[in-house]
């Protein structure tokens, strides 16, 4: 099984898309203990009944320099029957 060239370039834009927004936080001072949440997700159909989700967490503490706390999280979710 392929994939159609137009699921495969949006599948990659949303993979960068994704690498730019869990990755780019940049650390900042600041003079309490600042911190950085980010939470992303992306929900892409394949085919009819098959769908692909990918989503990831990030917090980012101590004047958000430092990462502690990261949950990537992808599911590929199957539908039998719509009524199902």
């Amino acid at each position: 099984m392929t994939l159609p060239s137009g699921m495969v370039r949006r599948l990659c834009i949303y993979a960068a898309a994704f690498a730019f927004m869990v990755v780019a936080p940049l650390p900042v001072h600041a003079h309490q203990d600042a911190q950085y949440w980010s939470s992303v997700g992306f929900d892409v159909k394949l085919c009819k009944k098959l769908k692909l989700s990918l989503g990831g967490e990030l917090r980012f503490g101590n004047e958000m320099g430092t990462l502690y706390w990261a949950s990537p999280d992808a599911t590929l979710a199957y539908g039998f029957h719509e009524w199902f």
